[in-house]
């Protein structure tokens, strides 16, 4: 259901427009520029795009399912800016771990299959909590597991940096850049008079080199088997090259885990490297992507943080809707007043500006308007959409909020820094203690340790 909520018009209790689906929606997703384009992912993993103006028959394209396609629930969906041509492109993310790239707008593809795509492989949930910021998310043994995508989020500056959470609590920085192995334009062909197309030759870039020769052989043979001439998107798909080849993993390094599946990331519209996380651990942190460590904790409930949302007005402002039914909204200027009471990873605790009594269901959504600054909507578990005015205080940038922000933001990256060096230098002098021990004592002193430790443990604002 959409409704357009600046007509007069308005009617709380019927919507303008009404798209009947064939399985449940997961995720939405409305164009940016193009505001009567609806793009949907299904529980089914299917990906589809909409013309909510068109009453008579809505769906424009349809994804169809293959060897390239989401397999299981997809759970996000963003529009990003493409850079060196124009307009944007749809990123989804899955259940399955599959981050695919599509190009609705071209006719050469619509929804019939991704341009690109990425599988989120890294280590455990267990190895990235022992080691998280790594600038490799590989496990010590070199190995790496399939984790099930949760919730996505892209720099406001940058359109191929995102931050991805799974359904194991991880946090992870990746790039639609990444795992590029050669040039695009070193994907020639020699012997024959077959040529690459551009997405093509981009998409073969990233195979890993241990698979390039193999994958790329297979698929010109199969293409001049069907006497064509040049290698597409479509006959590369067609070929049967192996998925696992031609979608590497897009990440870079994993932050601060959650203590269970992260179901909301929101990057802020003001701070290139400033993004929230949450989930089922009840924990919402404020990070910078260019540190492993979280810059903030906050818990507004002991209940599970399904959604996050910036303020489009207030670069300090930012809400939160929770499985008690409330939105919880906050305000870091608060915080930033109190100058070093401010700490890394949540020695002090943000108080909410302001509680919202939304539901007696959990509040799944949120979002503000980018247009009208004190309207935040909400749709929660009982089916309901509602509008939220959030008032001046909220709402209204104040005095240098930006720099102050900004100012902010350093001095609690300067104190996670140190909490960092303070622990690596605790570990390193852990490990030289352990050397001098050698295995036995250090074995022995651990279990010593660990025997001690078990004995010790014996003891204002309104609703439309």
């Amino acid at each position: 259901c959409a409704w357009a909520t600046t007509r007069r018009s308005l009617n709380p209790a019927k919507a303008d427009t009404i798209v009947e689906l064939q399985d449940s929606a997961a995720c939405l997703a409305f164009h940016p520029e193009e505001p009567t384009l609806l793009a949907g992912g299904s529980f089914n993993g299917d990906v589809l795009l909409w013309d909510v103006s068109n009453d008579e028959e809505p769906l424009l394209f349809k994804s169809t399912l293959s060897d390239y396609s989401h397999h299981e629930p997809v759970t996000a969906l963003r529009w990003v800016r493409q850079l060196g041509r124009p307009g944007h492109q749809l990123v989804s993310l899955g259940a399955d771990g599959r981050v695919l790239v599509w190009r609705p707008s071209e006719e050469a593809y619509r929804l019939n299959h991704p341009v690109g795509g990425f599988t989120l492989l890294a280590p455990s949930a267990a190895a990235a909590a022992r080691a998280f910021g790594g600038s490799r998310a590989v496990a010590a043994d070199g190995s790496r597991r399939l984790h099930g995508g949760m919730a996505l989020s892209f720099s406001a500056e940058d359109p191929t940096s995102f931050v991805a959470g799974s359904e194991a609590g991880l946090l992870f920085k990746c790039s639609l850049n990444a795992a590029e192995q050669r040039a695009p334009a070193s994907v020639t062909t020699a012997g024959n008079d077959l040529t690459w197309s551009a997405d093509a030759a981009q998409l073969m870039s990233r195979v890993p080199y241990a698979d390039y020769q193999r994958t790329k052989l297979k698929i010109e043979k199969a293409v001049i088997v069907a006497r064509e001439y040049e290698v597409t998107l479509s006959l590369l798909y067609a070929a049967g090259a192996a998925a696992s080849a031609l979608f590497p993993s897009p990440i870079a390094f994993t932050y601060e885990p959650h203590a269970g599946p992260v179901y909301a990331i929101a990057h802020s519209p003001f701070a290139r490297n400033l993004f929230l996380s949450a989930g089922t651990d009840s924990v919402l942190r404020l990070h910078s992507v260019l540190q492993g460590t979280a810059l903030l904790s906050v818990t507004p409930t002991n209940s599970t943080v399904f959604c996050v949302a910036w303020s489009a007005a207030r670069p300090m402002v930012f809400a939160a809707g929770c499985a008690d039914g409330r939105i919880y909204v906050y305000d870091l200027a608060i915080m930033a007043h109190g100058g070093a009471g401010a700490q890394a990873g949540g020695g002090a605790q943000l108080q909410p500006s302001e509680v919202l009594q939304a539901s007696g269901k959990p509040v799944f959504s949120l979002a503000f308007n980018p247009r009208f600054a004190e309207t935040l909507s909400s749709g929660d578990g009982e089916g309901h959409v509602k509008l939220w005015k959030l008032g001046a205080r909220l709402s209204s940038v104040q005095q240098r909020e930006q720099d102050r922000l900004d100012a902010f933001v350093q001095r609690l990256s300067a104190a996670a820094d140190a909490d960092d060096k303070a622990d690596a230098d605790g570990a390193h002098a852990r490990e030289a203690v352990a050397s001098a021990r050698g295995p036995g004592e250090a074995a022995a002193a651990s279990n010593g340790t660990a025997a001690d430790g078990a004995h010790e443990d014996d003891g204002g604002s309104d609703e439309y």
